[in-house]
C-alpha cells in the first residue's frame, strides 16, 4: 500500500531537524576550531619576523655563509636566506600546533592521533637540522685548518687532503642526523663503520708509505734550524749560496745560478754547512 505524502514529509523533517540539531551542537567547536586557528596564524607569522630579525641580527647568515650552507641553497636554487626559512619553519610549528588544538576542538580523534604523532617528531627534525648546521660548519673550518697546516708543511696534496677532511665530517654529521631523526637503520650503521674503518685503514697504509718523506723532511728541518737561520751561507755536496727561507718540510737557498729549493732531507744527507769564516776558523757545523 503507497505511503501517504504526509509520512515522507514526516520523515524528510525528521532528518533535516536531527542534522540541524547536530550542526548546531557542533557549531560552538566550528567557531572555536576557526578562532584557534586565526589566532595561530596571526602568532605564526609573529613569530616568523622575530626568528628571521632576530637571527639576521645575531649574522647567522654569515655563519652559514662560512659553513658553506648558502652555496648548497645556491645550487638548489633557493634564493631564501637562512634565516628567513628558519622563519619560516617557525611558523609552521606554530600553526601545526593551532591546527592540532583545532581538530582536538572538533573531536576528531583519528586526526588528533596524526596531528599529535607529528608534533612530537618535528623536535627530532629541528635538532637534526641544528647537528647539520654545525657538521657543515666545523667540516669548512676544519678543510680550511687542514689545507693551511699542509701547505705550510709543504704538502703537496694538501687541497685532496683538506676535501677529504671535509667529507669525512659531513659523513660523520649526517650520520648523525639520520640517527636523531631515527633513521639510523642497523644496515646504515653497519655499512658506516665498515667504510670509516675502511678509510682509517686507508689512511694509515698512505701515511706509511707515503707519509715518512714528509715526517722525514719534518724531523730534518727541525736538525736544521737548530744550526742555521734565513740569511746564513750554507755549503753542501751539491749547494753554495744563503739561505733565503726555511719551511718545515723545505728550505730555500739563493745560489749564483739562482734560488734553488731543497727538500730538508736532501741537506741533511748532503751533509749541509757553514763555510769556514774569513779569519780562518774552519769549525764546520753539520747536520748529521
Amino acid at each position: 500500500m503507497p505511503q501517504e505524502p504526509s509520512l515522507w514529509i514526516g520523515t524528510l523533517l525528521g532528518a533535516l531537524a536531527a542534522g540541524l540539531s547536530r550542526v548546531i551542537t557542533i557549531l560552538p567547536n566550528i567557531l572555536g576550531a576557526v578562532v584557534i586557528l586565526l589566532i595561530g596564524w596571526g602568532l605564526g607569522k609573529l613569530v616568523q619576523k622575530v626568528v628571521a630579525n632576530g637571527l639576521r641580527t645575531l649574522h647567522f647568515n654569515e655563519v652559514t655563509e662560512r659553513a658553506g650552507i648558502n652555496d648548497t641553497l645556491t645550487h638548489a636554487e633557493i634564493k631564501t636566506t637562512p634565516s628567513v626559512i628558519l622563519g619560516v619553519v617557525a611558523y609552521w610549528f606554530i600553526f601545526l600546533i593551532a591546527v592540532h588544538a583545532a581538530v582536538s576542538a572538533l573531536g576528531i580523534t583519528a586526526l588528533t592521533g596524526l596531528m599529535t604523532s607529528m608534533l612530537l617528531y618535528l623536535p627530532r627534525v629541528f635538532a637534526a637540522l641544528l647537528v647539520v648546521i654545525a657538521g657543515a660548519w666545523a667540516a669548512n673550518a676544519l678543510a680550511r685548518i687542514t689545507r693551511a697546516s699542509a701547505t705550510g708543511a709543504g704538502v703537496k696534496s694538501a687541497a685532496t687532503l683538506g676535501t677529504v677532511v671535509q667529507y669525512t665530517v659531513l659523513f660523520f654529521t649526517f650520520a648523525m642526523a639520520l640517527d636523531v631523526l631515527g633513521l639510523a637503520f642497523p644496515f646504515l650503521t653497519t655499512a658506516f663503520t665498515i667504510i670509516v674503518g675502511a678509510c682509517a685503514l686507508a689512511g694509515a697504509i698512505a701515511f706509511g708509505l707515503g707519509g715518512r718523506e714528509y715526517a722525514a723532511d719534518i724531523l730534518a728541518g727541525r736538525e736544521l734550524r737548530l744550526l742555521f737561520k734565513p740569511g746564513d751561507p750554507l755549503v753542501s755536496t751539491e749547494l753554495d749560496g744563503i739561505i733565503q727561507e726555511m719551511r718545515p718540510t723545505l728550505t730555500i737557498v739563493r745560489t749564483a745560478q739562482g734560488d734553488v729549493t731543497m727538500q730538508n732531507s736532501e741537506l741533511v744527507h748532503q751533509h749541509a754547512t757553514r763555510p769556514p769564516r774569513a779569519t780562518g776558523d774552519s769549525g764546520t757545523a753539520r747536520a748529521a
